[in-house]
């Protein structure tokens, strides 16, 4: 009997880390973020953190060290036609395309004027993760994308994968 309670106690264990290391919709935890993003998040500098469907996260950034880290090493926008399709959708008079990390076909990144983004393509073809030029001639979809407002310190974030 003794040996069925150690057991039941482990297996109780072994499953409550589990559970506690996967997160929901494919969000990513805080501390996994700062390696995704290649810049240095503390738990401290985080506000506010939202987390919303479709691997979306929206964080409030107070750290003048992180703000000029994405400064430093993410791309000034605006961001690139390809992008601009995934995040926010691109119509013209014959036909339109995404916006790709939508609820109901509405954008879930709000518009940002003045900021900076972060790419980063995972699919198994790409050659160049840093690249988009081929992002919309796959039939799947699997990259990380993030926005951050410089207006707001808001953070955006989504890991998208079809």
């Amino acid at each position: 009997m003794k040996k069925i309670l150690t057991f039941i106690t482990v297996l109780i264990m072994m499953l409550t880390l589990v559970a506690c290391s996967i997160t929901d919709n494919g969000n990513i935890e805080i501390n996994n973020l700062s390696e995704v993003l290649n810049i240095e998040i503390s738990q401290e500098s985080i506000v506010e953190k939202k987390d919303t469907e479709n691997g979306f996260m929206s964080l409030k950034i107070t750290d003048t060290k992180t703000v000029e880290e994405i400064k430093s090493e993410w791309k000034e926008l605006p961001l690139t036609e390809n992008l601009t399709a995934l995040v926010y959708g691109l119509e013209d008079e014959t036909s339109s395309i995404g916006p790709y990390i939508s609820k109901d076909g509405v954008a879930l990144f709000p518009e940002v004027e003045n900021g900076y983004y972060y790419f980063y393509d995972r699919h198994s073809e790409s050659t160049d993760h840093f690249d988009d030029t081929n992002v919309l001639d796959r039939h799947s979809f699997n990259f990380v994308i993030a926005i951050f407002d410089t207006d707001t310190n808001r953070l955006y974030y989504s890991r998208f994968d079809t």
